[in-house]
C-alpha cells in the first residue's frame, strides 16, 4: 500500500474527478489549484503554531517588555562605565 502523501491524495483526486483519460489542460489547472491549497494550508498552520507559541511564551508584549528591560540594564551599565555621564554630555564634551 502506498503511503498517504499530499501528492498521492492529489493524484487520487485527479483520477476521481477526470477519470483515466483526462483533458490535460483541465487536469493541469486542477492540479495547480490543489497545490495552491496545500501551500495555503501549510502557511495557515505555521501562523497558527506561531500564535500558539506567542501565547504560551507571554506574547509579543512580553518579548518587547523583556527587550526594553535588557536595554535599560545595558544603558545603566554604559552610564556606570562613563562615570554617570549621559550620551548627550559625552558627545558634547
Amino acid at each position: 500500500m502506498q503511503p498517504r502523501t499530499t501528492q498521492s491524495v492529489i493524484d487520487e483526486l485527479l483520477l476521481a474527478t477526470y477519470g483515466p483519460h483526462p483533458d490535460e489542460r483541465k487536469q493541469y489547472m486542477f492540479l495547480q489549484a490543489l497545490h495552491g491549497l496545500v501551500r495555503l494550508a501549510k502557511t495557515e498552520r505555521m501562523l497558527e503554531i506561531r500564535r500558539s507559541i506567542e501565547l504560551a511564551s507571554g506574547g509579543l508584549e512580553g518579548a518587547c517588555r523583556a527587550r526594553r528591560l535588557r536595554q535599560s540594564f545595558q544603558h545603566e551599565e554604559d552610564l556606570a562605565e562613563r562615570g554617570g555621564e549621559c550620551d548627550d554630555q559625552a558627545s558634547q564634551g
